[in-house]
């Protein structure tokens, strides 16, 4: 199991929350796209009721906030960069390859 406090950044955003569950937000791996496949309910799921930020500082400090209510995670604060190019409802949907 791999947990943390992670920060998600999409085309119009970041987002943070904390999971459980790290490896069950992406699929195989695309060659074509030299990236994973998003798993868009994983993502939906965690980080759907996530408020939206649009400066790194403000979501540094948020997840820096959550950070301190858990005691302990495998992964500390960590950035999801993998999907820059899409929005969040396209990466939900299955857009995001």
């Amino acid at each position: 199991m791999s947990d943390g406090v992670y920060i998600l950044r999409t085309k119009d955003g970041f987002r943070v929350a904390y999971c459980d569950a790290y490896y069950d937000f992406f699929g195989p791996f695309n060659d074509a796209t030299m990236n994973f496949r998003a798993n868009g309910n994983k993502f939906l799921s965690v980080f759907g009721k996530s408020e939206v930020y649009s400066e790194e500082k403000s979501v540094l400090e948020a997840a820096f906030g959550i950070s301190r209510v858990i005691d302990e995670t495998d992964d500390g604060v960590m950035f999801i960069e993998n999907y820059p190019d899409y929005t969040f409802e396209e990466l939900t949907s299955g857009k995001a390859a």
